[in-house]
């Protein structure tokens, strides 16, 4: 009978037709009686069992997370040559013409080294 029926938990997801409820997975969010949505660019989700967008966390800096239903922003470093202040830029900045960068996930123009002299840095260099 439809009134055996109980309704989907927030966290999780159950399909039509189906006697049992899923996890809701990381990366998503599970409202009540929705299907799993991702995270939207620019956050992620680490665990499980989660129902609201709010439970998407913006990626900190040094990550550009340029991509949705994200688990874990450390795969999503910022490249050498670059940095990345906050999450809301579009793409990750170039290390100024003068400076270079070997190192990801860098955060700030002054994880940009200067290049030494006698060396030729142009934007975005790795090594000098």
């Amino acid at each position: 009978m439809i009134s055996d029926c109980q309704v989907c938990k927030e966290g999780f997801y159950c399909l039509e037709g189906s006697t049992s409820q899923f996890v809701c997975p990381k990366g998503y969010y599970c409202a009540l009686k929705q299907y799993p949505k991702a995270c939207p660019e620019k956050t992620y989700n680490p665990d499980r069992i989660k129902s609201k967008i709010e439970d998407c966390m913006t990626c900190p800096p040094g990550y550009f997370c340029n991509s949705t239903g994200i688990s874990n922003y450390m795969s999503f470093a910022c490249p050498q040559g670059y940095y990345c202040p906050t999450a809301d830029i579009v793409a990750p900045i170039k290390c100024p013409a003068g400076t270079y960068n070997p190192y990801l996930a860098v955060a700030s123009v002054t994880g940009c080294i200067n290049c030494p002299e006698g060396h030729f840095c142009p934007a975005a260099s790795v090594y000098p």
